[in-house]
């Protein structure tokens, strides 16, 4: 083999591995974000708004690997960057009457 070949093999090498590890990482973003939305509901609108915070804390790390690093992420982590880009007050309750009216949110 000459040079390119094994230059190609080494950065296939790389990809598939870190392929593998950014999927895994996002695989846990994506548990972590479900379970949040399970949460929401059960424990008062406080506690609602809390969550929503930490799901937007967890958008904010996530919409990079989107956005900077155009990234391709299932539809679920998509439809979540997208859901939850805009971060206000109004946007809070924007999402938390979604949720709570759609059973099949996100």
């Amino acid at each position: 083999m000459d040079n390119r070949a094994l230059m190609l093999i080494d950065a296939l090498d790389l990809y598939v591995k870190s392929k593998s590890e950014i999927d895994s990482v996002l695989g846990f973003y994506e548990t972590e974000i479900k379970n949040n939305l399970d949460m929401i509901g059960k424990s008062g609108i406080e506690k609602d708004r809390k969550i929503i915070e930490n799901l937007f804390k967890i958008q904010n790390e996530v919409s990079i690997v989107i956005y900077k690093y155009n990234y391709p992420v299932n539809e679920f982590i998509n439809n979540f960057v997208y859901e939850f880009d805009r971060q206000d007050n109004e946007s809070i309750d924007f999402i938390l009457n979604k949720i709570n009216t759609n059973s099949g949110f996100l």
